[in-house]
């Protein structure tokens, strides 16, 4: 697939996923980013609690840094 249909691809995506889990932008863009990589190895290292809640509600390892 080339990359622009990629980028398009994950662009809707992250727009759909913005409002139900109230994201900004670019935290949509991250976790589209995420299910687009679709390795189950792959952890999203966050502090932002409602991306953190978003990716652990599709299912996908989360781990917050410390401090």
């Amino acid at each position: 697939m080339a990359p622009f249909i990629r980028t398009t691809i994950r662009s809707r995506r992250a727009g759909h996923l913005a409002e139900p889990y109230a994201l900004q932008a670019y935290d949509a863009v991250h976790l589209a980013s995420l299910e687009q990589i679709g390795d189950s190895e792959v952890a999203l290292v966050s502090a932002g609690d409602e991306l953190v809640e978003a990716a652990r509600s599709l299912g996908f390892t989360t781990i917050r840094p410390l401090g």
